[in-house]
């Protein structure tokens, strides 16, 4: 069973992943069916509703990579984390978000809570 720290790097992977049949394999993998995704602009809920969450990312940011920008702080079965979303060769950041994500008892991500702390002018 994968812990959060390995399901975090998953999930930042899964939005710099271009196929959508590698997205739709992988989502199931990682969250729970019932899985949360919270933003301060949506809440997201199961499988398909993160797929479309994550194409439709990709579509808005094209060209933009996540990545993280803090090491996992993880324990139990909760994680925090940083991340930017950035364009590669650029020096600024899109947007750069404080995370949470919590695991369920089968070691899939039950929900990610994610905070906005910078939004730059694209």
């Amino acid at each position: 069973m994968p812990t959060v720290t390995e399901l975090v790097h998953r999930y930042v992977a899964l939005w710099n992943e271009a196929d959508p049949d590698v997205r739709r394999r992988e989502i199931p993998a990682i969250w729970s069916e019932y899985g949360v995704y919270t933003d301060p602009v949506v809440v997201m809920v199961g499988h398909d509703a993160i797929e479309a969450l994550v194409g439709t990312a990709r579509s808005q940011f094209e060209g933009h990579q996540v990545r993280l920008l803090t090491s996992v702080d993880a324990h139990h079965n909760v994680a925090r984390f940083g991340c930017a979303v950035v364009r590669p060769g650029r020096a600024h950041r899109t947007l750069v978000t404080c995370d949470v994500a919590v695991a369920d008892d089968d070691g899939r991500l039950r929900y990610v809570h994610v905070f906005i702390d910078t939004l730059a002018q694209r």
